[in-house]
């Protein structure tokens, strides 16, 4: 990384940082997905898996539209995110207004920078997220994609615990954050963090997803799977196996 873009991204953090400093609202029952929560999902590197959960048990507090679609696909999201949509309950929603289609826009190529592996461009993207949706919890969860795909654990926690500390019913957090302290060598406080993450979202009962998964022992009788080299195997696709 050259100076100037680890300058661009620790200014990127200190930004982030500063804006999920302020009000925290009380823990409350999952409500449906809003329109950049699920961008931030795709765009974080949430499993399709776990962001199909995420959309059939939460439900859409909207209705998505070809545009919407064009910026999750955007965003990665693949055709089996997509067709969840169909079958999704959805609601009505106000009209966007041009910070909320700003936002969006941001957080959608955002994700394309990241899957393109342009880590301080979609640092960039967020930090422009921020100044459109400064209350936005969003832009903190994809910047924490962006540090894991970096390795920079210690910094990645950091922003992930802000989420949870704006927002604690944030989707998917408690999953990321899990695999971060797994990185970091803390399976214990890993494995409560994913325990947290099943308890949040209903239907949890889907079967273990195993593709190159491996397991660890966070204790002599109780493991977690987790996917190789990439991310934890999901909230919904993890479980503690015997």
């Amino acid at each position: 990384m050259t100076k100037h873009n680890a300058r661009l991204s620790l200014l990127s953090l200190a930004v982030l940082a500063w804006a999920f400093s302020w009000c925290v609202p009380s823990k409350a029952s999952p409500k449906p997905l809003r329109k950049s929560e699920l961008l931030a999902l795709v765009a974080g590197g949430v499993l399709p898996e776990n962001v199909i959960v995420e959309i059939s048990s939460r439900g859409l507090g909207f209705r998505p539209d070809n545009s919407f679609r064009s910026q999750l696909e955007v965003a990665g999201a693949n055709s089996v995110v997509l067709h969840a949509l169909d079958s999704a309950k959805t609601a009505d929603a106000p009209p966007d207004d041009q910070s909320d289609k700003e936002l969006f826009e941001h957080l959608s190529k955002a994700g394309a920078l990241i899957n393109a592996k342009q880590y301080p461009e979609a640092a960039s993207e967020l930090t422009e997220a921020l100044r459109v949706s400064f209350a936005s919890a969003e832009s903190g969860f994809v910047m924490g994609q962006v540090l894991t795909k970096q390795e920079r654990w210690q910094q990645a926690q950091a922003i992930y615990l802000e989420v949870l500390r704006k927002d604690p019913g944030f989707p998917e957090a408690h999953t990321k954050l899990s695999y971060i302290l797994y990185r970091l060598g803390d399976p214990e406080t890993a494995l409560r963090e994913a325990s947290t993450a099943l308890e949040e979202t209903p239907n949890t009962s889907t079967p273990l997803h195993r593709p190159s998964s491996r397991r660890f022992n966070s204790n002599p009788t109780t493991k977690v799977c987790f996917m190789t080299g990439e991310f934890f195997c999901s909230t919904r696709a993890t479980s503690m196996v015997p």
